[in-house]
């Protein structure tokens, strides 16, 4: 998969911008990167996947503009197994809601059943996000694109 990005930035500016954003995402730069291209290492989630995705990065200069070029060509993604989990025990509690009136034994385990239920699916849902390489070549032009501190040249 490859993933360009073309700024109105110098390449000097977008290669300060992406060790910058790397440094704030925990990807690593390969130790043989130069001012223009190298090895990247980043990590991802994508809802309840979450890895690394490795790859190549190359910055071309055109005229006032520079393009930002990620290369991925492997990708290391797991599951979540904790929210796996208690999404598992989240359906247990609502079969034992839904189930209650064929079964009216399970009537005194129904208000447990609902808040297992209703709990597991909100402490989950409310901590899915995704990151992925999209969300870092955002960052990238967000962090190049900024205005910079230093002054202008008269």
């Amino acid at each position: 998969m490859i993933e360009r990005l073309t700024m109105k930035a110098s390449a000097a500016r977008v290669r300060a911008a992406l060790a910058e954003v790397c440094d704030g995402w925990g990807a690593r730069l390969g130790e043989n990167s130069g001012e223009t291209n190298g090895s990247l290492s980043l990590p991802v989630v994508a809802g309840l996947r979450r890895g690394f995705l490795k790859g190549t990065w190359t910055i071309e200069s055109t005229g006032e503009s520079s393009e930002l070029t990620i290369e991925l060509q492997d990708e290391r993604l797991s599951v979540n197994s904790s929210a796996v989990m208690i999404l598992l025990l989240s359906a247990v509690g609502g079969l034992i809601t839904a189930l209650w009136p064929w079964f009216p034994r399970l009537l005194a385990a129904a208000p447990l059943g609902l808040v297992l239920a209703v709990g597991g699916w909100l402490l989950v849902a409310s901590r899915l996000r995704a990151s992925g390489p999209e969300e870092f070549l955002a960052a990238v032009r967000a962090a190049a694109e900024a205005p910079s501190d230093e002054p202008a040249l008269e």
